[in-house]
């Protein structure tokens, strides 16, 4: 392990719902997130530890950074990956809506929303996910469920909807879901991921009002 294998906190976005926040590096990796509350253990830490920590990356196959930026005056983060003539963004949030001038008048379920689109030209596209319960102190296991992937440690659950195929390597610090799926110019898919729940249904407008929601909350 070298300090090569730990990106500057510079290279991270951040998002958040107002009770926990996720850490998503410009290589598209989500590094950081503890669910459902900030105190909460971590479910992803490769921040941490690049080998145990665990991470969900979304990222054009043949790797690299992209360019962050925020959407208008709000919390919800784009990434876009720049190749030849095409370009790939993935638009990550936390749905959020409700009052969020004071206490207690937001409504925030515990949920990550990943877009992945791309214009231009086509791209192949990497999903990498391998939570890690408890700053990877728990035993995780990995299996596929409708349309999706669930994974649990003891008491815990966390879903992955959106990804269907793929194939889920066990290695030295628990099992590590790797995906591919092909977009087209204009094409859009919905990555979603759940906390305590076993719901691996996903719906594309579902996830584009929450977003739309989402940025007037902000």
């Amino acid at each position: 392990m070298t300090r090569e294998d730990y990106k500057p906190i510079a290279e991270y976005g951040i998002i958040g719902n107002l009770r926990t926040v996720a850490l998503i590096a410009r290589d598209g990796s989500m590094d950081w997130c503890c669910l459902p509350q900030m105190d909460s253990p971590s479910v992803f830490a490769a921040i941490l530890d690049h080998r145990r920590g665990g991470r969900f990356r979304i990222a054009p196959a043949e790797g690299g950074n992209g360019i962050q930026e925020y959407l208008e005056e709000t919390n919800v983060l784009r990434t876009r990956f720049e190749s030849g003539q095409g370009e790939l963004r993935v638009t990550d949030f936390m749905p959020l809506q409700g009052d969020i001038n004071g206490r207690n008048g937001s409504v925030a379920p515990p949920e990550i929303h990943r877009i992945v689109e791309c214009s231009g030209s086509s791209f192949d596209v990497e999903v990498e996910w391998s939570p890690r319960f408890d700053y990877s102190r728990e035993t995780t296991t990995l299996k596929a469920s409708g349309s999706g992937w669930v994974a649990r440690a003891g008491s815990n659950i966390l879903t992955l909807a959106g990804v269907e195929d793929g194939e889920v390597h066990e290695e030295e610090y628990g099992p590590r879901l790797r995906s591919r799926f092909r977009l087209d110019p204009g094409d859009q898919r919905a990555v979603v991921l759940r906390w305590d729940s076993e719901d691996a249904g996903f719906d594309l407008d579902e996830t584009l009002l929450s977003l739309e929601v989402t940025m007037n909350t902000w």
